[in-house]
């Protein structure tokens, strides 16, 4: 799984995703602020926060057999 990336602007998602992937825009009202972040393929992705800031983006990650 990959860090975090910054976004400027909307506008520039469009240039970094990736065909066949799935991500998520953490929208952060405090800083007016994007992240774009890669999905699992499989798991959970969680968004965690302290004193209303992104703090970390968690990913548990499973494997279907």
């Amino acid at each position: 799984m990959n860090c975090p990336k910054h976004i400027e602007n909307l506008e520039q998602v469009l240039n970094q995703i990736e065909d066949n992937k799935n991500y998520v825009i953490v929208i952060d009202g405090n800083n007016r602020s994007f992240k774009l972040t890669e999905m699992p393929e499989h798991g959970k992705t969680i968004v965690q926060t302290s004193k209303g800031n992104l703090s970390r983006i968690d990913f548990e990650i499973g494997y279907k057999m």
